[in-house]
């Protein structure tokens, strides 16, 4: 068994975050108490329970009796599938929640959608309609307000970024469409709609680390126009989670919801009309954002640590 690989795909699919990584590895070696864990993770002490805890509820760990306490992996393949066991029943909770919701008398509306254009056109419209969008991005997916919102500078940042990706959701080129949404997104923010963005590490990190292997003149630029538009418009928020997601997921005035993905490499999406199901979608974002760190800190850090 290849274990590396193993914690990787844990990682990367499954909502594991590298401290959840860290505590395995050191587990499949050896038994651990808590405070031998924080000394060989690094882990603090007010925070290596919360990790344990959530290894333990996953079915991923065990903690055997004694004091002090101790945990372990005793056979990793038992755990993987005790694991997969538990993520089933977790999603069929989940699934039941939402088919529960759906099945109020609340009049819902649900709309599937298959074209590129029509994904694009409906993200406008519930932009323009809405005073507040909450917006969780999918991998490899910048929101509008990391990129300059000159309309010049955003093509060139945007086509630079869509040559290094691997599978741009609307494509390597910035054609009319993107043009539109990006104008439609704008004016959105001038006239101080409410914007709060989700973001993961991976791919902010991947972003910066093409414009550092390119230009630092480019990457000092791309980072010292950012700020400027985050000080600027003080009603855009935005996070970075250790956390992904395969989709994107947009909520507007917490009465409708934007699912967007990728079908075989098409952008689909399935567009909820639903109070119900925007709360249930609401709170699964204000909980990632709890998690998440403001992106101007984050900034702070990734800008230290390169130049340490």
């Amino acid at each position: 068994m290849d274990t590396k690989k193993l914690f990787a795909e844990l990682e990367q699919n499954f909502g594991l975050r590298k401290n959840h990584i860290l505590i395995l590895e050191a587990l499949t070696k050896d038994d651990y108490t808590a405070d031998r864990l924080v000394t060989d993770t690094k882990i603090p002490l007010g925070r290596i329970y919360e990790y344990l805890n959530d290894l333990l509820e996953m079915k991923l760990i065990e903690k055997k009796p004694g004091y002090p306490s101790s945990y372990a992996v005793e056979k990793l393949e038992d755990r993987i599938l005790d694991f997969i066991k538990y993520q089933s029943i977790s999603s069929l909770t989940k699934e039941k929640r939402l088919l529960n919701l759906l099945e109020t008398e609340e009049e819902s509306e649900i709309l599937l959608i298959t074209a590129r254009d029509q994904l694009a056109f409906e993200t406008m419209k519930l932009v323009q309609e809405s005073n507040e969008t909450k917006s969780l991005g999918m991998p490899e997916t910048l929101p509008t307000i990391i990129y300059p919102l000159d309309e010049e500078k955003f093509v060139q940042y945007r086509e630079f970024f869509g040559k290094k990706r691997k599978k741009p959701l609307f494509g390597t080129k910035v054609d009319r469409t993107r043009i539109l949404m990006f104008r439609n997104t704008k004016e959105a923010y001038q006239k101080g709609k409410k914007f709060v963005y989700i973001t993961d590490k991976k791919t902010l990190d991947s972003h910066l680390d093409f414009l550092k292997e390119k230009d630092k003149k480019f990457f000092r630029e791309f980072v010292s126009i950012m700020e400027d538009q985050f000080n600027k418009y003080q009603n855009i928020k935005a996070y970075v989670s250790d956390e992904t997601l395969p989709m994107s997921i947009g909520i507007y005035d917490k009465t409708k919801v934007l699912i967007r993905m990728r079908h075989f490499d098409i952008p689909v999406g399935v567009l909820i009309k639903s109070k119900k199901t925007a709360e249930f979608y609401d709170d699964f974002f204000e909980e990632l954002i709890s998690k998440a760190e403001p992106i101007k800190k984050y900034l702070k850090k990734y800008i230290d640590a390169k130049n340490s």
